[in-house]
């Protein structure tokens, strides 16, 4: 295949993701037929067919390409040095996979909707169970399954927040807000602790 040829699918398969998305926003993700998405990306049916057997089958490749993108960043490890959190790398981290996400943000709107029927969410909170577990076990003071359930649940409902509110605040101002609750914990962050103490 050229790279002239290579473009021009790119080019066609991002238009019928972009059309999908679309129609997902506007209709649900129920009622869309591939009718639909052909004519608003304005191709034919044929040339939907050349690219994906079905709506689901799109859906499914778009999820899994999101999936590889935020899972090649989750790396817990990588912000370990000779046992100590460096921060600084945590912050630049987080804020890597919330400008992936704001690059993104009609997908991960829909996917973080309220239906939740797409479980990209569901995924991703067992994948970074499982970094966090790898990188964690046995060092936590409270029970593992516990510090996993409310370390993934931080991240993600800070996520989903952040997509219901329109994506309001920048990458980096999230991913600075995240390291604070992390570093410092829900009492000292609501200024229950003395921090200079």
């Amino acid at each position: 295949m050229s790279k002239r040829t290579d473009l021009r699918v790119l080019k066609t398969q991002k238009l019928i993701r972009d059309s999908f998305l679309s129609l997902i926003d506007k209709k649900g993700f129920a009622i869309i037929t591939i009718n639909d998405i052909a004519e608003k990306a304005q191709i034919n049916r044929s040339t939907f067919y050349l690219h994906y057997t079905d709506k689901y089958a799109l859906l499914d490749k778009m999820v899994d390409e999101a999936m590889e993108k935020l899972v090649a960043l989750v790396a817990p490890e990588a912000h370990i040095q000779s046992k100590n959190l460096d921060v600084e790398s945590l912050r630049q981290n987080i804020q890597a996979i919330l400008t992936i996400i704001a690059e993104d943000v009609i997908f991960y709107k829909i996917i973080f909707g309220e239906n939740r029927m797409f479980n990209l969410r569901e995924k991703m909170a067992d994948i970074l169970k499982q970094k966090f577990g790898q990188s964690f076990r046995e060092q936590t003071l409270i029970p593992d399954e516990l510090f996993l359930e409310m370390v993934t649940s931080l991240y993600m409902g800070a996520i989903a927040w952040w997509l219901s509110r329109g994506t309001a605040y920048s990458p980096s101002y999230m991913a600075q807000q995240l390291v604070k609750i992390v570093t410092m914990g829900p009492a000292k962050v609501c200024g229950l602790i003395d921090t200079e103490g």
